[in-house]
């Protein structure tokens, strides 16, 4: 019931009211099947909230207790997105680096190729970066990604 009252706010956009809820469903019941989903909502609030931090402990507990989840996948990227946001460049590469290895990664896989060039470029692995974004740019070219992709590689590539 928690869950379908969760899901009915979420989808009239009341996420702030939905929130509550969805961490009474996580407290309640850690391992019912709609936890997962739980999780990744809390996540979401928190890293739209800026909260990188708390959104990098939803993910995280949303892949170790439920790793075969749809949802992993979804919450591996949204890790790698919340470490980058955190700075922890490393982390986030090593987190993208499992989206991209996954064969059905299909809409995160340009966005985990962009982000995983980008940590690089700042951990000053300019090589490493070139590779990822020169995929991106050329399996992806009518990806949103793709003008800033360019312009940053053209960047590496001038020094």
């Amino acid at each position: 019931m928690r869950f379908i009252q969760a899901w009915t706010m979420e989808r009239r956009g009341k996420t702030e009211d939905a929130l509550p809820l969805w961490e009474k469903l996580v407290s309640e019941y850690p391992k019912s099947r709609y936890t997962a989903e739980a999780l990744l909502h809390i996540g979401d609030a928190r890293l739209k909230a800026e909260k990188h931090e708390e959104a990098r402990t939803q993910y995280a507990l949303l892949l170790s207790a439920f790793p075969l989840s749809p949802l992993a996948l979804e919450a591996q990227f949204k890790l790698g997105s919340a470490l980058y946001s955190l700075s922890h460049h490393e982390d986030a590469v090593a987190a993208f680096a499992v989206v991209i290895a996954n064969k059905r990664a299909g809409e995160y896989l340009p966005e985990a190729l962009y982000w995983t060039g980008v940590a690089l470029e700042k951990l000053g692995k300019k090589e490493s970066a070139i590779q990822y974004l020169t995929r991106l740019t050329s399996q992806f070219p009518t990806h949103p990604r793709f003008k800033n992709a360019k312009i940053r590689l053209a960047a590496l590539k001038a020094t």
